[in-house]
């Protein structure tokens, strides 16, 4: 009888065999899921840092900025303020001065908190603030109390244009400090256009990794598990309709291998086992034939 070269192949088809069914489907969901991690991974820390950035923008940045400005119409409002007592004596034109200085210490306060981060521009408000109030010590206090004493405006006016030099320095600082939030918000636009595009181009390449995945995965399930079991059953139909004669070949995954070998096996014992009853029955009838002829010639 072959049986015997056909273990021999099924042993050997057994080993190409190595990894079972659940082993490579084991394979391919981890591969799938370390894609999965790695582009989450990848895309969060995208997220992160288009947040982070607009973040800063959004809540730093643009109120110092507006701050700022306030800030600095503030303090026009208050040598407006100053002037005009100086020239026309209404005390109700002092009103505004005080409560821009008011307004002023609130948003310098606020300044400085959102300028945190932002070492150089919280040096730069400081100096614009130090000056503002070195011009406030030095000029409108001095214009106020003389103006209330009696003094005329047209012997005031040389302090008033002393006035406003001091007043220019301070502006100019503050004008310096929002010139340089304006590079820093453009600054931060500039970064966060290509910071979201890398976000929008993340998040498309990992779905389009999590598709190509689950495609490839499919092809491999049919190729490499659903295709040897059709194979199988195949064979086994043609076997079990009367071909006993059909050999099965192992392919695929070990266990499916295994199943195939364990299927051959089996049918290469059912052909023995025919073979032998076709013999003994072949012996049989020649036994029969003989005895027949020994009969006649009796």
């Amino acid at each position: 009888m072959n049986s015997a070269p056909a273990a021999d192949g099924i042993v050997t088809e057994g080993r190409r065999a190595r990894m079972t069914t659940s082993r490579r489907l084991s394979v391919m969901m981890l591969a799938m899921t370390v894609l999965v991690l790695t582009g989450g991974g990848v895309g969060a820390a995208a997220l992160s840092h288009t947040a982070a950035v607009s973040n800063r923008l959004a809540d730093q940045i643009s109120p110092a900025r507006t701050a700022v400005s306030r800030l600095e119409s503030g303090l026009l409002e208050q040598v407006a303020a100053v002037r005009g007592y100086v020239v026309t004596g209404d005390p109700e034109l002092l009103r505004p001065y005080e409560e821009g200085v008011a307004a002023e210490r609130a948003t310098a306060r606020r300044a400085r908190d959102l300028l945190a981060d932002e070492p150089e521009a919280r040096r730069e408000l400081d100096a614009a603030l130090a000056l503002a109030d070195g011009w406030r010590a030095e000029y409108p206090a001095r214009l106020i109390a003389a103006r209330r004493a009696g003094t005329s405006a047209a012997e005031l006016a040389p302090v008033v244009r002393r006035s406003g030099l001091a007043f220019d320095a301070a502006q100019a600082a503050l004008t310096s400090l929002e010139a340089r939030l304006d590079r820093v918000q453009a600054a931060g636009r500039a970064d966060l256009d290509p910071a979201r595009a890398l976000r929008d181009f993340l998040f498309v390449a990992i779905l389009a990794t999590l598709l190509l995945s689950s495609i490839v995965i499919s092809v491999l399930v049919r190729t490499t598990v659903l295709r040897p079991l059709d194979r199988l059953g195949v064979s086994v139909r043609q076997v079990a309709g009367g071909d006993f004669e059909h050999r099965l070949a192992p392919e695929g995954p070990a266990d499916i291998a295994r199943l195939t070998a364990d299927v051959e096996t089996m049918r290469q014992r059912v052909v023995d086992a025919l073979n032998t009853s076709r013999r003994h029955r072949d012996a049989l009838e020649q036994q029969a034939a003989e005895l027949r002829r020994s009969n006649e010639d009796l």
